[in-house]
């Protein structure tokens, strides 16, 4: 969050063709469940409206609309798509076997370290970072107890380079809670060491004239994440 709003989760880029692949696959499965459904269910279906034929009340309401067409529409693909990109979105596409298909890492957590600044006499601070990802959108937000600031992400892209290595860019904008502070705008570029280990690198179009650097700073910094991230 910025300040004391809540942050907000973004779409991110992936410089791979995958996000495609993954829609027309489950498309695909919605289409076999739905077929299959549709006759495991038919014959008790049948039975139930041959049932319901047999009581005034519910006849009428059969004549009015057909429930067990409706039924049959609940189970139809495009609604078992939704379903199923939902739960995917949320759950299927962090699991250990799909994820080693996806190659997309799974940054959720709380993450801490120290960062260097070229900003100021005092240049190194602490630094949390905490991300919210599913598979369609992501969040970054760092906090910086030192300096009582706190930085937002609006975009974000995933590359995974030709050699295997991740590294994840992202913009951001950093409203500080002091009075004299202003607000500016950056990008972090970040690489994934190992599964809970991040070096990362930013810049910034922060004032920094005082100390002779016009246009912003840079920075860099490592950090891990606890125990209790994914």
């Amino acid at each position: 969050m910025l300040g004391r709003r809540m942050s907000t989760m973004h779409v991110y880029s992936i410089d791979k063709d995958i996000r495609r692949k993954v829609i027309v696959i489950i498309f695909c499965i919605s289409i076999f469940i739905s077929i299959i459904m549709k006759y495991l269910l038919s014959v008790p279906i049948e039975f139930i409206g041959e049932c319901i034929k047999k009581v005034e009340l519910l006849k009428i309401l059969l004549q009015i609309g057909n429930v067990l067409d409706v039924f049959l529409d609940i189970i139809s693909a495009p609604v078992i798509y939704a379903i199923l990109y939902w739960w995917f979105d949320k759950k299927l596409w962090k699991t250990e076997y799909i994820n080693k298909v996806l190659q997309i890492p799974d940054l959720n957590g709380e993450w801490t370290g120290k960062a260097k600044s070229s900003f100021g006499d005092n240049n190194e601070y602490t630094m949390k970072l905490t991300i919210k990802q599913t598979w369609s959108k992501i969040s970054f937000v760092a906090s910086f107890p030192d300096t009582n600031s706190k930085s937002e992400s609006n975009c974000a892209s995933f590359f995974i380079e030709t050699n295997g290595d991740k590294k994840i860019g992202f913009g951001f904008v950093n409203r500080s809670r002091e009075v004299s502070a202003q607000q500016y705008d950056g990008y972090n570029v970040l690489e994934l060491d190992s599964e809970n280990e991040i070096a990362g690198r930013y810049f910034n179009n922060r004032d920094n004239s005082a100390f002779g650097i016009d246009g912003g700073n840079k920075g860099q910094f490592k950090l891990t994440r606890g125990t209790n991230g994914t």
